[in-house]
């Protein structure tokens, strides 16, 4: 079912083919490495079945979040900026150019004359079952309670008010607020453990409550629509690195940091797919082949710590010379048989990175050795710290 307001000719995740359904070309055996030759990048069906290849529309794809492109102030021209915002209507860009003045800072929670109040209002409903939900939807360092005063909170709570607790809803929940609950569920508050659910939109909640019977704040609901009049949800910009072939290393670790940063905030808010366009561009004179190495192998590398809680990643291409660098590089880490595993692991490039994708300089590596040799001032004796 399409969001509200969004255009009929959205492209849905079904109609896309996973990089694991489309034709293994056939290899030349001959020029395989010794089969004893370890890969850093095996087959594995389950990795292989989240990634897609798609040459589209990037603004017209259904899914959680899509990642565009720009620059610091949210300015560039490029066609496909252009094409997101002409969807997404004005105020898409009203609400990036604010975030740009300060983000939203939101009353500081849970001082004691809150939490009095808070237990005053559960006087009415204590004496028989109820619900509490916990919108984090706006959840930002500065604004998040603490975990001493959430303790202190249900410390509180007498056993009047726990008994008739039947669940604790935190919807949006950051990272943050999911290792809090799971501690202090754990450690503390055993007792409610099986009655907190941690949601990630509006639409979970659903499942546990009425919507006629509970008012949910607008600024949830657009936290759920980021996206505007998108079809995709939310979206992510963020900037790519300009190339210069004296400062390689730097733009190569620029360009890792923009997928980590991407693929966290992705993680972080509990998104199930994703739309990345390519976010290195010859506009800014990066080489295809190089970032798409960086590009394929960060992705890999994300989807083997956190593949469980990912449903899709589409890599969408707007040019038919970058969507042939990437299918012809996505053997190499996401191979598909044992006889693309063999080609992975004689066309890999000797840097792959480290377990995160990220770029490897061995010069700039903190280096931890034995004391030197030295000789005394008086005499020849030489001291050796082994």
């Amino acid at each position: 079912m399409e969001p509200i307001g969004v255009a009929s000719d959205v492209v849905s995740l079904e109609t896309l083919p996973r990089w694991s359904s489309l034709p293994v070309p056939d290899y030349d055996k001959s020029r395989f490495k010794d089969t004893s030759t370890p890969t850093p990048f095996t087959c594995d069906p389950s990795i292989n079945e989240k990634v897609v290849i798609w040459m589209g529309d990037l603004s017209l794809l259904d899914t959680t979040a899509i990642v565009v492109t720009t620059n610091e102030t949210f300015t560039e021209k490029n066609r496909l900026v252009d094409r997101v915002n002409r969807r997404a209507g004005s105020k898409l860009l009203t609400e990036c150019r604010n975030h740009l003045r300060g983000k939203l800072n939101i009353v500081e929670m849970f001082r004691m004359n809150v939490i009095l109040f808070f237990v005053s209002l559960l006087n009415s409903v204590a004496n028989r079952r109820y619900i509490i939900v916990y919108f984090s939807s706006l959840a930002e360092p500065d604004n998040m309670p603490e975990w001493l005063l959430m303790r202190r909170l249900y410390v509180c709570l007498s056993q009047k008010y726990r008994k008739n607790l039947a669940g604790l809803y935190v919807v949006h929940p950051t990272f943050w607020s999911k290792m809090v609950t799971w501690y202090q569920t754990t450690f503390n508050f055993a007792e409610i453990k099986d009655k907190v659910q941690l949601l990630g939109g509006v639409e979970y909640l659903y499942h546990f409550v009425d919507p006629q019977e509970i008012v949910v704040p607008n600024f949830v609901l657009d936290y759920d629509f980021k996206g505007h009049s998108l079809a995709a949800r939310h979206v992510i910009f963020t900037v790519g690195p300009r190339y210069n072939v004296r400062y390689q290393t730097a733009a190569e670790s620029a360009l890792y940091s923009c997928y980590r940063n991407v693929l966290q905030l992705f993680r972080e808010h509990n998104m199930s797919t994703l739309g990345l366009c390519t976010v290195h561009s010859a506009r800014r004179g990066y080489p295809p082949a190089e970032g798409a190495h960086i590009t394929l192998r960060t992705i890999r590398r994300f989807l083997e710590k956190y593949g469980a809680t990912v449903e899709t990643i589409v890599l969408c291409m707007e040019d038919t010379t970058i969507e042939a660098v990437y299918m012809k590089l996505m053997p190499l880490y996401f191979p598909r048989d044992d006889d693309e595993t063999r080609h992975s692991a004689t066309n890999l490039p000797a840097d792959v990175g480290n377990e995160d994708g990220e770029p490897v300089v061995v010069d700039r590596q903190v280096r931890i050795t034995g004391k030197p040799e030295y000789k005394g001032a008086v005499g020849e004796c030489v001291h050796t710290c082994e």
